[in-house]
């Protein structure tokens, strides 16, 4: 896809080295393509009763097609390619539902989420790990309307690039990256039929 890069000069370079990187780093289209992979999903659904429901599915996905992203810009002495070498992985995903009634619905759910990103590649760029994800749900129905909401928490954890004390990640960005999410959802549906 194409861009555009904008680059600003940190005055905290030292003169000599700002007029160096100014004289480079000029604003100026980029295009960069990502390979995005391919996966499969299998699941099973089996309901126990008439109110509980079990969902279980596993998904794979072919991400060692990401093995890199090139940046191409107008200025060919700035064009680089940047490593990710990504790694197939899978996911499992359970979740279950129960009907306490003609109206009222709860739903809750985990997936555990390998991370196809090796250490080398772990940066601020792209900060993964193995997730695991926690979530809940609430449904209402009445007449011909459904109303959904529910909430997710995303725990990415804890990634260190160093390792007894050396850095592994392939552009010096070393360090230890903790991520979350919180995620909520909200829909509102009608049935025309």
């Amino acid at each position: 896809d194409d861009g555009d890069a904008t680059f600003t000069i940190l005055n905290t370079l030292d003169p000599a080295t700002a007029a160096i990187a100014g004289g480079l780093l000029v604003d100026q289209k980029v295009a960069a393509s990502l390979n995005l992979p391919n996966y499969f999903v299998a699941g099973v659904y089996y309901k126990f009763t008439e109110q509980l429901g079990v969902e279980i599915d596993y998904a794979w996905y072919g991400w060692s097609v990401f093995d890199e992203i090139a940046l191409v810009f107008d200025d060919p002495a700035l064009n680089q390619t940047i490593p990710e070498n990504y790694v197939d992985e899978y996911q499992l995903r359970f979740g279950a539902h129960y009907e306490l009634n003609e109206q009222f619905s709860i739903r809750a759910g985990f997936i555990y989420d390998r991370t196809p990103q090796p250490i080398e590649s772990v940066s601020p760029l792209l900060p993964d790990d193995t997730r695991n994800d926690y979530s809940i749900g609430l449904g209402y129905k009445t007449g011909k309307f459904t109303l959904d909401g529910g909430y997710m928490y995303v725990d990415i954890g804890e990634r260190s690039t160093v390792e007894d004390g050396v850095g592994q990640n392939d552009n010096g960005f070393d360090g230890t990256y903790i991520s979350h999410a919180h995620l909520f959802y909200f829909s509102l549906g009608y049935a025309l039929k």
